[in-house]
């Protein structure tokens, strides 16, 4: 069980989350997405997605890692949540997964 910790911060028009993860698998990838609210229930959150900016983390030896994401701030946006991941390698549901407590507000 990792344990997760995101900073939020927000700039004139971006969106900034300092992400640090402690306790994981070691050397190993997580996949970090910062998702802004609101957005339709049929709207996927894939990297890419509108409202969706991703990066990864590649933990150390002792399954520590930091990453930060950034994102301009979409137009309507009332809040942003943070859900961190790790890739199954045998089917498509998240082997791990990780998500912010709430939506924070932006």
């Amino acid at each position: 069980m990792a344990r997760a910790f995101a900073v939020l911060r927000r700039g004139s028009n971006e969106i900034v989350a300092d992400v640090d993860i402690a306790t994981a698998i070691p050397f190993t990838r997580y996949d970090v997405r910062l998702i802004q609210m609101p957005r339709p229930s049929s709207a996927p959150c894939n990297a890419g997605d509108p409202g969706v900016d991703a990066s990864a983390l590649v933990t150390d030896a002792a399954g520590a890692a930091r990453t930060t994401v950034r994102g301009t701030v979409e137009t309507g946006a009332t809040g942003v949540w943070i859900f961190i991941s790790r890739p199954s390698a045998f089917r498509q549901a998240p082997a791990e997964f990780y998500t912010t407590d709430f939506i924070a507000d932006v």
